[in-house]
C-alpha cells in the first residue's frame, strides 16, 4: 500500500484561523513613518551592479535591503529560522546570528552591538546591509551624490561559485559547502589545482555521494581550453579527486548512473581523468575501472558522456567522433558511421571548425541494448531542430529476439474486452483520476466504452506525421490502457481528436465527436477528503469521506489518528493516538464513528485524548483540525 500522508487544514474557530494566517514577521520593528525609499539606490559589489527583487530603502542614514537578497549580493547563505526568530548567515569561517528584535548580534560566538534592528515593511523582512557586508570582510562606502552603496571585498573565493553555496578559494584550493543541518559553511577539503580562468560547476548526487565537476575555462575564443577538476564527496569530505584537460571542445562528463538489482536500485558515482574511468559504489569504494586507451586501442583524452553496467559512450579529443564501447562483446563503434549518412556523415568526418567530429549526443538507454541519440544538424541551417536516432547494440540481438512482439493498434483493438483489460488510468500531468478496473463490476460499462474507442481508432484513424518533442517538459496528459497480458497503449487528445503514437513522429488520429465525448467522460476526479461536522468534540458522531489511492485492493484499511495541535510538523509517533479503523473499497471510503475519549498509542496502550485543540489525521489521506475537548 502506498503509505503517504497528505495534509489539509480546516481552521476553526475563527480566532484560530486569524492567528495562523497572520504575517509571520509581525514582531519585527516596523514604523512606516520613519522609512523612506531613496529613489534609484544602486548596489555595487566589486564593480558589478546587483539588482535586488525589492527596492532598498534608507532609514536614519542606514541602507536596508531585503533579507532574501543578502545571499545573492554577498555570496553568503542566509536562512530565516522561524522558531527562534533569528537570521543566520553563513560564509567560510563565519556564522552570524541576529535575532529579529535584538540590538545585538553574535558573530562567531562574539556579541556585537547594533544600532538598529531588522525591519518588517509590508510583510517583507529588511536588514541593514552594512552590518552583514562588513561581517564578511567587505568594505562598504555610501555615495550620497549617486545613491550608491559601493562594496569591495578582496578575498580569494570565486564570486560565481559562492553565489551557489559553494566556496572555492582560487589560491589555496580550499573548498567549502553549505550544510543546511548546521546552518554553516563547512570545509570539505582542498583541491590540488592551479586555476587560470573562469570557473563553472556541475554536480550530481546519489543517496550517499556528491560529485563536483569544476570547469576552469581559459584561453581565447578561437582556442579555448578546459581543465576539469572532478571531486567525490562523502560525508562532507573529499575522498577522491581527478583532473582532465581538453582543447577546443568539452562536454560535461557524466557523474553517475544506476542499475536495478533484485534488492533494489544501486547507484554509482563516476570520475575520470580523461584516460581512465573509475566507478565508485555508494560506500565510496572503487567498484570498477575502465582504461579507455586499452578499450579503444587509441591513446587519447576522452570525454565520458554515457555509462552503464556494460557500455560507455565517449568522445576522443583527436577525432571528436562519438564512440560506443560495448563491454558485453568488447566492440568499439564509431556511431556516426552507423547513424549518419550523406552530407551529415561527410561533415562529421571532414569538418575541423570550430572543432573536429560529429554533433551526435546520447539521450538515454532504452533497455534491451537500445541506445537513443539526437542531433541538431550542423548543415540544415535550422537551430534547435533535433533528429532522433536509435542504435541497437548487436550484443543484445538474442535478448531482443526473445522479447514478445508488441501488438499493433489493430491487434490490441481486436482483443479488447473488459475481460482482457487490467486497468485504465487517466491523468493530466501530475493530476490523476479514479482508475477503471476490470475487477470492479461498476466499471464494466466504461471499459466497454474504452474498447469501443480503440476499435474505432483502428478502423477509422488517420495516420499523421508531426514534430515530436525530444525533450518534453510536462507530464503525460491522456489515458493509459493496460491489458492483463502486459501490453498497453496510450491515448491522448491531439489535432481535434483522439490519438496514439505509432512510431516516432507518427500518430494515428480518430476524429469522431461521439468518441471524444466518451473519452472526456472517463476522467472522474478523486473525491476530496471531507469531515462532518467541521468542528467536533468528544462523543460527537463524525463522518469521513475520501480516497486513499489503494484502488487495486477491493478492501483496505483506513487508519484515523488524533494528535495534539502543537505536535504538527514534528515526529508525532509518541503523541498520535489511533481512534478508529475503517474500510475503503477500491480506495474509496465513507464511514461514521463516534469521536472517542481515548485512543491507542504506538506502544499499544490506551491513552486519553489531551484537552484542547487537536487534529484528526487520516493515514494515507489528510488531517483536519478539530477540537478534542472543550
Amino acid at each position: 500500500m502506498n503509505k503517504r500522508s497528505k495534509w489539509l487544514y480546516r481552521l476553526i474557530p475563527a480566532t484560530l484561523a486569524i492567528g495562523l494566517i497572520s504575517v509571520q514577521l509581525d514582531f519585527v520593528t516596523s514604523d512606516s513613518k520613519t522609512v523612506h525609499a531613496a529613489d534609484g539606490i544602486r548596489l555595487m559589489f566589486n564593480g558589478s551592479e546587483y539588482k535586488p527583487n525589492t527596492a532598498p530603502f534608507v532609514d536614519k542614514g542606514m541602507v536596508y535591503i531585503p533579507l532574501r537578497d543578502v545571499g545573492g549580493l554577498l555570496g553568503s547563505r542566509v536562512k530565516w529560522d522561524q522558531a527562534s526568530r533569528t537570521v543566520l548567515m553563513s560564509y567560510p569561517e563565519l556564522q552570524v546570528k541576529l535575532s529579529a528584535d535584538a540590538k545585538e548580534a553574535v558573530v562567531n560566538d562574539t556579541i556585537i552591538q547594533l544600532s538598529s534592528t531588522l525591519r518588517n515593511v509590508n510583510g517583507a523582512l529588511f536588514v541593514p546591509i552594512r552590518f552583514f557586508a562588513e561581517a564578511t570582510g567587505t568594505d562598504v562606502q555610501w555615495d550620497p551624490a549617486t545613491n550608491t552603496v559601493n562594496m569591495k571585498r578582496l578575498d580569494d573565493y570565486d564570486d560565481e561559485l559562492e553565489r551557489r553555496g559553494i566556496w572555492l578559494n582560487r589560491v589555496t584550493g580550499e573548498l567549502y559547502t553549505y550544510q543546511p543541518s548546521e546552518s554553516r559553511a563547512v570545509k570539505v577539503g582542498q583541491l590540488d589545482a592551479a586555476f587560470q580562468g573562469k570557473l563553472e560547476i556541475q554536480y550530481g548526487y546519489s543517496d550517499s555521494n556528491i560529485i563536483f565537476y569544476i570547469t576552469d575555462h581559459y584561453g581565447d575564443e578561437a582556442n579555448p581550453s578546459f581543465t576539469i577538476y572532478s571531486v567525490l564527496l562523502r560525508k562532507n569530505k573529499i575522498i577522491r579527486q581527478t583532473k582532465a584537460s581538453y582543447k577546443k571542445r568539452y562536454e560535461p562528463n557524466v557523474s553517475g548512473y544506476q542499475t536495478y538489482h533484485p534488492d533494489g536500485w544501486k547507484q554509482f558515482s563516476v570520475l575520470t581523468d580523461g584516460k581512465v574511468v573509475t566507478v565508485y559504489n555508494e560506500a565510496g569504494e572503487v567498484e570498477t575501472q575502465h582504461d579507455l586507451t586499452k578499450l579503444t586501442g587509441v591513446n587519447d583524452i576522452y570525454s565520458v558522456l554515457g555509462i552503464g553496467s556494460d557500455y560507455l559512450v565517449v568522445r576522443p579529443q583527436s577525432s571528436g567522433m562519438l564512440t560506443l564501447i560495448d563491454l558485453k562483446d568488447d566492440s568499439v563503434v564509431l556511431l556516426a558511421d552507423q547513424l549518419l549518412k550523406g552530407k551529415e556523415l561527410d561533415y562529421a568526418r571532414t569538418n575541423t571548425t570550430p572543432y573536429r567530429g560529429d554533433e551526435l549526443n546520447l539521450k538515454g538507454n532504452m533497455g534491451n541494448g537500445i541506445l537513443e541519440f539526437y542531433m541538431d544538424s550542423p548543415i540544415d541551417g535550422k537551430k534547435d531542430v533535433y533528429t532522433r536516432f536509435l542504435y541497437e547494440r548487436p550484443s543484445y540481438e538474442k535478448e531482443r529476439a526473445a522479447l514478445p512482439k508488441r501488438r499493433s493498434v489493430s491487434e490490441l483493438a481486436s482483443i479488447c474486452t473488459p475481460e482482457t483489460l487490467k486497468e485504465v488510468n487517466m491523468q493530466d500531468g501530475d493530476i490523476t483520476y479514479i482508475p477503471l478496473l476490470s475487477v470492479k463490476k461498476e466499471d464494466l460499462g466504461s471499459l466497454n466504452a474504452v474498447c469501443g474507442i480503440l476499435k474505432k481508432l483502428a478502423i477509422n484513424g488517420v495516420e499523421e506525421t508531426f514534430e515530436e518533442d525530444l525533450f518534453p517538459t510536462t507530464f503525460f496528459h491522456g489515458v493509459t490502457v493496460s491489458f492483463k497480458d502486459g501490453d498497453s497503449i496510450s491515448l491522448y487528445g491531439a489535432s481535434g481528436g483522439i490519438a496514439t503514437g505509432v512510431g516516432f513522429g507518427k500518430r494515428l488520429v480518430l476524429r469522431d465527436q461521439e468518441s471524444s465525448h466518451v473519452f472526456k467522460q472517463l476522467y472522474v476526479s478523486k473525491p476530496k477528503l471531507s469531515l462532518l461536522p467541521g468542528k467536533a468534540t468528544i462523543g460527537d458522531m463524525v463522518r469521513i469521506k475520501g480516497y486513499n489511492d489503494s484502488f487495486w485492493e477491493e478492501t483496505s484499511d483506513v487508519f484515523v489518528y488524533w494528535e495534539p495541535l502543537h505536535s504538527t510538523g514534528i515526529n508525532t509517533i509518541n503523541t498520535s493516538l489511533l481512534i478508529y479503523t475503517g474500510k475503503a473499497r477500491f480506495g474509496l471510503f465513507d464511514f461514521n464513528f463516534k469521536l472517542p475519549a481515548t485512543g491507542k498509542a504506538s506502544n499499544g496502550t490506551m491513552k486519553p485524548l489531551q484537552a484542547g485543540k487537536g487534529m484528526i489525521r487520516v493515514y494515507d489521506s489528510a488531517p483536519f483540525e478539530t477540537v478534542a475537548k472543550k
